[in-house]
């Protein structure tokens, strides 16, 4: 797997947490803001995709 291609694993715990808080941070945010647009939408999935690749480590 040394090739530039494949998906890199995190490197550690700390890095799974960092991306979980930070997913949870971006969810947080559009949903205080309440307004509706496309953007808010955008950020929340960014803050869907982060919780989800923290917890399977990629």
């Amino acid at each position: 797997m040394d090739n530039g291609l494949y998906l890199r694993k995190n490197l550690n715990t700390v890095h799974r947490i960092i991306r979980v808080f930070i997913g949870v941070v971006l969810i947080g945010w559009s949903a205080i803001s309440l307004a509706n647009s496309w953007w808010i939408a955008i950020i929340s999935a960014l803050g869907g995709i982060q919780i989800f690749e923290g917890l399977i480590s990629y």
